[in-house]
């Protein structure tokens, strides 16, 4: 966790930078590029570029900060090598982190089963519901290594030889 920790800390640092950069630079070179004898139209459009600037600065970080504490997980619990509860928040901080990442992990393990039994066995000419059918009972999660040939000794077939065409309401007993 430290290493994640390191990278969360590098980009508050970041932030910061970001931060004082507008405050002073932007602000030097709005001070420094407006002019009193200047139309207005050209003052207004260095008043919005610079706003523009620090709306832009302001969203990205605010908006990519929410995902950078995600690397803290752990931080609320135990901080510097030691149990360290923050209160009662630090685990309901923590609890809502690995909530986040916790629900991509998932469905990547989803993902993962449906590649493991992706193999179809003698997929061919005509049987393409029998193939249809069981990979919806693997994406409904059904029967996550479900085979055609499955499919098939349920349908009181001999072998997957048999399988042909076929309408859905045919395998849907089976199913």
């Amino acid at each position: 966790m430290y290493v994640l920790r390191e990278i969360a800390d590098g980009f508050d640092s970041m932030r910061k930078g970001n931060e004082a950069w507008i405050d002073s630079g932007l602000t030097e070179w709005v001070a420094t590029t407006l002019e009193p004898d200047s139309p207005w139209y050209r003052n207004v459009m260095v008043y919005a570029g610079a706003g523009l600037a620090y709306a832009a600065n302001k969203l990205s970080t605010e908006v990519a900060s929410g995902f950078v504490d995600v690397l803290r997980i752990g931080d609320g619990v135990y901080k510097n090598g030691e149990w360290t509860p923050e209160g009662g928040w630090g685990l309901g901080k923590d609890a809502l982190r690995l909530l986040i990442i916790a629900g991509p992990l998932l469905r990547a393990g989803r993902y993962g089963i449906t590649l493991v039994a992706a193999v179809d066995e003698t997929a061919s000419m005509g049987n393409c519901t029998w193939i249809s059918g069981t990979r919806a009972l693997r994406m409904t999660g059904v029967q996550h290594f479900s085979t055609v040939g499955d499919l098939a000794k349920a349908a009181n077939l001999a072998s997957v030889a048999e399988t042909g065409g076929a309408e859905v309401h045919e395998i849907l007993p089976a199913l």
